[in-house]
């Protein structure tokens, strides 16, 4: 009986792995064509376009065509390493990283800045539906290889004459004191809004003083919208900077929307009552966002 139930498990078995030949077939194609480009150094043989922005750039490859929407345009003879692979129908995915860094700029005020960063790139290259379906690697590695020549060690990909010999651009020689510059520019701008910000809610909070007046009505609704903007939290310097009064005004009471000569009286002095709470929270809170002024080397080359 033993015996019997033992061949029967072991039959069963193999009816098991002859109905699912594909997938494991599907498994063991992928990791072989994972273990192929996985970690490779590679030198590209096209052109292709990165943000250098922190992830992998989409460039579409179609023999030696390239389309990407990415601003950064390299020449073929790049340098990069394979960091993951995604295998599709109809197209590879290699994405990689660029080993030589790329030099941005960008303007804020009257400085120029600059940043190397690291640049990724998203190889997509379009397959023949059957190299896929016939689980081909060869022919799969001699498609890849007209978009990128791949290599064993960084060493062989630098000597193999294929490399650009594209080096990143030094920063300027004195982008140090560029720096501490700008710094100290952005550390004035800020303190200069601040300035204009309470000096525009210093003025609100006279012309709210000058339209107070004394009539029942007014006062009661100028009374409801003091009380109703004392919840007003907003801490966050930032967030005082760019928002306006109407971010934090609430609305006029329910009862008091209907259009009579008492209600209307009301909420004029409800909104007077926000206006003067807001703006003199928006005072106190924004005197504490004043940041200090850090001091700028002396330009050694001016002084002499």
């Amino acid at each position: 009986m033993r015996r019997a139930l033992a061949t029967w498990m072991v039959g069963l078995a193999a009816a098991a792995a002859a109905l699912a030949p594909s997938g494991a077939a599907a498994g063991t194609f992928e990791d072989a064509l994972r273990s192929r480009w996985r970690g490779a150094w590679v030198v590209l043989g096209t052109e292709v376009y990165s943000s250098c922005s922190g992830g992998y750039d989409a460039n579409a490859v179609a023999g030696r065509l390239v389309s990407s929407r990415a601003g950064y345009r390299f020449l073929p003879g790049e340098l990069g390493k394979v960091e993951r692979v995604q295998l599709k129908k109809k197209k590879i995915d290699l994405m990689l990283t660029l080993e030589v860094p790329y030099r941005v700029s960008w303007q804020d005020g009257p400085f120029t800045l600059y940043e190397q960063r690291t640049c990724g790139v998203s190889l997509e290259v379009q397959l023949p539906r059957e190299m896929t379906k016939e689980r081909d690697v060869p022919a799969i590695d001699d498609l890849v290889a007209h978009a990128v020549r791949r290599f064993d060690t960084r060493e062989a990909a630098f000597a193999s004459g294929r490399w650009n010999a594209r080096e990143v651009e030094s920063l300027p020689e004195d982008y140090e004191l560029t720096l501490a510059r700008h710094a100290a520019w952005k550390a004035e701008q800020l303190n200069l809004s601040i300035d204009a910000k309470r000096q525009a809610a210093f003025e609100q909070l006279a012309l709210a003083g000058r339209a107070i007046g004394d009539d029942p009505d007014y006062l009661q609704g100028l009374a409801a919208g003091v009380a109703a903007l004392r919840a007003f939290d907003v801490q966050d310097c930032g967030q005082l900077l760019a928002r306006g009064f109407e971010s934090a005004r609430r609305g006029v009471p329910e009862e008091r929307r209907a259009d009579t000569p008492e209600n209307g009286r009301f909420r004029r002095g409800f909104e007077d009552g926000q206006r003067l709470v807001y703006h003199i929270t928006l005072v106190e809170r924004l005197d504490r966002c004043y940041v200090p002024v850090p001091e700028v080397p002396q330009d050694e080359r001016a002084a002499r």
